[in-house]
C-alpha cells in the first residue's frame, strides 16, 4: 500500500500537469482507505476540517451537508477537498456546480477555493442520498489547505468523519450527531432522530456569523458560546447615527459602516453660530425655522464714512471696536456768523472759510476803563459803546508852567497881584494861589486840581539865568 502511495504522488508529480491535476481534484485521498493528502503534502496541525448536517435520514432520502476546512495558517491562498461515503450516493449541490465535481463515486474539488480573508475557512456543500439498507454509514473528508506555490512545501491538511443513521431509530444515541450544538434524541412515535440546535452555540467563528457589520463574531471554543461584541463607531442603519444636532443631517454611511453628520446650510440652534462678524447687526437665530437673521444696529458704523453728519465743522470717525460714531466739534469752526458770537460788543463777528473773525470796532467800549484818554483834565465814560469826554471845568493839566513865570494865555498864568500872593489865571478867571513862592500852595477847582509848589529859589534862579543868556544869544545874532 505504501508503493502505490508513492507511485500516485510521483504520477502526480511527473505528469506535465502535476500541480494542474491536483488543482482539479484528486480522488482516493479521503481517508477511507487510510489514505489521506498527507501522503504527499505533510503540514498537520493547523488546519481542521469537520462536517455538517442531517445525522437521521430515511432509506432513500437525500440530505444536504457541508464540509468546512478551516485553516490557522495565514498563507494559505487555496483550498481543496476529497469526500467519500460508505455507502448512498454522493451528488454535486447545485450551489457548488463550477468549484465541485464527483470523481469516480467521491466528491472532489474542480478548481481550488480561493481563501476569503487572514484565516481563511474553505467550505463545501454537497448532497448525498441515503442508501436503501438501514444502517450507520460514514463520511470520510480530507481538505487540503495550499499557499499555491507549484508544490507540496507550505501545505498543510486536516480530515474529518461523519456518522448518518439510515432507517428508524431506537435509542437516543442512535441520533448522535457528534456535533455538541445539537441536541440528540429519537422520536419514539416516528422513530425518527432528532438533532435540534443549540441556541447561540459554536464550533467555529463561522458559525457565529450574525449578519451585523457592527459585530465582531467569534465563537469561545471552551464553552461553545458566540460572542458579538460592537464594533465602536460602527452603524448599519440611519437610525444609529444621532448626534443631538438639529444642524446635521445625520446617516449612516454604508460603504464604510461609520457614522456621517452633514451641515445643513443656513441652519442653527442657538445664537454664536449666526455671528457674521459684523458689529453693526444683531445676530440671532430663530428657533421655529432654525435659521439664522441679523437685524442692523441704528446707527451702527464699520467706517469713518458711516459716520458723516454733513457738517464741516466735525471730525467724523468711526470707533470700529464699539461700530459707535464720534462726531467731536473742530475747534474754531463755523458755518454762520451766529457761530462766531464772541458776547463781545467791541468786535464785528464774522465766518470766513469756515473760520471764525473778529474785527475790533474803532471807538467802541464795554466800560469806562476802555475810554482813558490820559487827560487828567477830561472825565471820561462809556455810554451806548462810545466814548464820551467831558472837561473838567477850572482843571489846569499838570505841564502848564511855573505858577510865577510869564503868563501863558488860555492855560492858567501867574501874575502880579497883591504883595504876598499868588494869582492863578485859569480859563481867563484870577484865582488865589495862596502864596506865590510858597510850598504847600494848591489851586482847586470845582474838584480838578493841580499841585502848585512854588519853585526852589536856586531852581528859579538859575532858569532866570538860563533865560537872559538865551536872550543875549539871540541880539547878537540879531546884529
Amino acid at each position: 500500500m505504501e508503493k502505490l502511495d508513492w507511485l500516485v504522488c510521483l504520477v502526480a508529480w511527473v505528469l506535465p500537469m502535476s500541480a494542474v491535476a491536483n488543482s482539479t481534484g484528486v480522488a482516493g485521498y479521503s481517508g477511507m482507505n487510510q489514505t489521506t493528502c498527507t501522503t504527499c503534502h505533510k503540514g498537520v496541525g493547523l488546519v481542521q476540517a469537520s462536517f455538517q448536517g442531517p445525522t437521521y435520514l430515511l432509506p432513500g432520502q437525500k440530505g444536504t451537508y457541508t464540509f468546512t476546512l478551516l485553516s490557522y495558517l495565514a498563507a494559505a491562498k487555496v483550498g481543496g477537498l476529497d469526500v467519500a461515503a460508505t455507502g448512498g450516493a454522493l451528488a454535486v449541490n447545485p450551489l457548488e456546480s463550477t468549484s465541485t465535481k464527483i470523481l469516480g463515486s467521491e466528491l472532489v474539488h474542480s478548481t481550488p477555493k480561493q481563501a476569503p480573508g487572514m484565516m481563511p475557512s474553505f467550505k463545501w456543500s454537497f448532497d448525498w442520498t441515503a442508501p436503501a439498507i438501514k444502517g450507520t454509514y460514514t463520511f470520510h473528508g480530507a481538505g487540503l489547505a495550499g499557499n499555491s506555490d507549484g508544490s507540496s512545501s507550505g501545505d498543510f491538511t486536516g480530515v474529518s468523519t461523519f456518522k448518518v443513521n439510515v432507517g428508524q431509530c431506537t435509542f437516543d444515541k442512535d441520533c448522535n450527531d457528534s456535533d455538541f450544538c445539537t441536541w440528540d434524541y429519537c422520536d419514539i412515535q416516528t422513530k425518527k432522530c432528532i438533532n435540534s440546535p443549540k441556541p447561540n452555540c459554536c464550533n467555529t467563528s463561522a458559525d457565529c456569523d450574525d449578519q451585523d457589520p457592527c459585530t465582531q463574531d467569534s465563537c469561545n471554543t471552551a464553552a461553545h458560546l458566540c460572542e458579538h461584541p460592537k464594533i465602536p463607531g460602527c452603524c448599519s442603519a440611519d437610525a444609529q447615527c444621532n448626534d443631538n444636532n438639529t444642524c446635521t443631517k445625520d446617516y449612516c454611511d454604508q460603504s464604510t459602516n461609520k457614522c456621517a453628520f452633514a451641515k445643513i446650510a443656513d441652519c442653527c440652534y442657538y445664537n454664536i453660530p449666526c455671528d457674521d462678524g459684523n458689529k453693526c447687526t444683531q445676530d440671532t437665530c430663530n428657533n421655529k425655522t432654525w435659521k439664522c437673521t441679523y437685524y442692523p444696529i441704528p446707527g451702527c458704523c464699520k467706517t469713518d464714512a458711516d459716520c458723516a453728519d454733513t457738517n464741516p465743522c466735525t471730525q467724523d470717525t468711526c470707533s470700529t471696536a464699539t461700530g459707535i460714531c464720534l462726531n467731536a466739534s473742530i475747534s474754531g469752526c463755523c458755518q454762520s456768523t451766529a457761530d462766531c458770537d464772541d458776547s463781545n460788543p467791541c468786535t464785528q463777528d464774522g465766518c470766513t472759510g469756515n473760520k471764525c473773525t473778529h474785527t475790533a470796532i474803532p471807538g467802541c467800549c464795554q466800560s469806562d476803563a476802555d475810554c482813558d484818554d490820559q487827560d487828567p483834565c477830561t472825565t471820561d465814560g462809556c455810554a451806548n459803546g462810545k466814548c464820551n469826554y467831558t472837561p473838567v471845568p477850572g482843571c489846569v493839566p499838570p505841564d502848564a508852567g511855573p505858577l510865577d513865570g510869564p503868563p501863558i494865555q488860555g492855560d492858567g498864568v501867574a501874575g502880579d497881584g497883591p504883595a504876598g500872593e499868588g494869582i492863578i489865571v485859569a480859563d481867563g478867571q484870577p484865582r488865589d494861589s495862596g502864596g506865590v513862592g510858597t510850598d504847600g500852595g494848591a489851586a482847586e477847582d470845582d474838584g480838578c486840581c493841580r499841585v502848585a509848589h512854588a519853585r526852589d529859589a536856586s531852581s528859579l534862579s538859575f532858569v532866570l539865568l538860563l533865560g537872559l543868556a538865551l536872550l543875549a544869544a539871540l541880539r547878537r545874532s540879531r546884529l
